[in-house]
This record gives C-alpha cells, structure tokens and sequence, in this order.
C-alpha cells in the first residue's frame, strides 16, 4: 500500500542539473496480533527527471558511507512533519540512522525540527535503523529519550537484521515502543 507520493524540491534545479525530488512511500505496520495498523513508514524514495524513481536501497548506503545520511533524515523527518501536518488521523513512521543519533549536530537539528511542532510529535515514529551499530553511540539512551520527551514513539527497524540483533542492543537500557 502506498500513500500519494508527497514531492519537494530538495533544491532549485541549476542549468543542466538533473532535477531531484524526494519523497516518500508509506508502508503500513501492523501488530503481531492482526489487531490493526500501528502506523505506516515512510518509506524514502527519489525521483529523478520526472521518470526515474529510485527507493531507498539505491541510494541511503552510498549516503552513510559519505557521511552525509543526517541531511536525508532531516529531509524525511519534515516531510513526515508536513504529511502529519495535512491529515490529523494518520501516524506516521521515519525512519533514522544510527549514525544520525551519533552525530550530536545532526541530532539537534532533527529534534529542533520534532520540538518546532510538538503537536505532530504523538503521531510520529522514529525508527532506528539497522544500518550501523547503536551500541556503538554513547549517547543513544538519552538521545532517544529526547525524542520521547516530545511524544514520539521508538522503534527498532528490522530486528534481527544488520546491527539490531539482540546481542548488540541489550544492555543499552532503551525501552522500546516498537520492535519490528
């Protein structure tokens, strides 16, 4: 299932740049138990040239290794922001790197960007990614608790896979809303 793709431009195309739009996919997440949707992830995708679309996997690992992941999750997380924004019924999920959550700048910034609009943050999900390893971020407890003081829930993405196995979050004391 798939929500309209919202698009915004990421920047205003310069002369002979290829234009590209970011948006995302929404994928709903459901209880065990069959009792329902819990929320739908919003899942990343790219549009390029109006007719090439790329999802997540083409392009978030070439964006961890550069160092550069943060400003995808930022974008994501105000895209999330603003689709919560425009439907008062929906709960929505973003997913985050591990290495954003490291990287004490970025995380500001991203919960600055939650803290600006505190009525949204009840119906947001932040899914901690499996894509580098959380109990290797000293600060993952208390950056976590940031994001839950604002209201919004926590989840593991795709436990069992990459980094989020279980011995490799247990004992970081983090109390999880969502384990996926």
């Amino acid at each position: 299932m798939s929500a309209p793709l919202p698009l915004h431009s990421t920047s205003p195309a310069r002369e002979g740049a290829t234009p590209i739009r970011l948006g995302f996919a929404a994928e709903p997440i459901v209880e065990l138990t069959g009792h329902g949707v819990l929320y739908s992830e919003c899942l990343a995708r790219m549009i390029l040239v109006e007719s090439v679309l790329l999802k997540a996997g083409d392009f978030v690992s070439g964006l961890e290794a550069k160092g550069s992941i943060g400003l995808l999750d930022a974008a994501m997380v105000d895209l999330v922001l603003d689709a919560l924004a425009d439907d008062l019924h929906v709960h929505l999920g973003c997913n985050v790197s591990p290495r954003t959550l490291a990287d004490p700048e970025m995380w500001r910034f991203l919960v600055g960007r939650i803290a600006a609009r505190p009525w949204l943050a009840p119906r947001m999900t932040i899914e901690i990614t499996e894509s580098a390893p959380l109990d290797e971020v000293p600060e993952a407890r208390s950056r976590l608790a940031d994001i839950c003081s604002l209201g919004c829930r926590i989840a593991i993405d795709d436990f069992g896979a990459g980094y989020a196995s279980s011995g490799r979050l247990n004992g970081l004391g983090i109390d999880w809303d969502i384990v996926k």
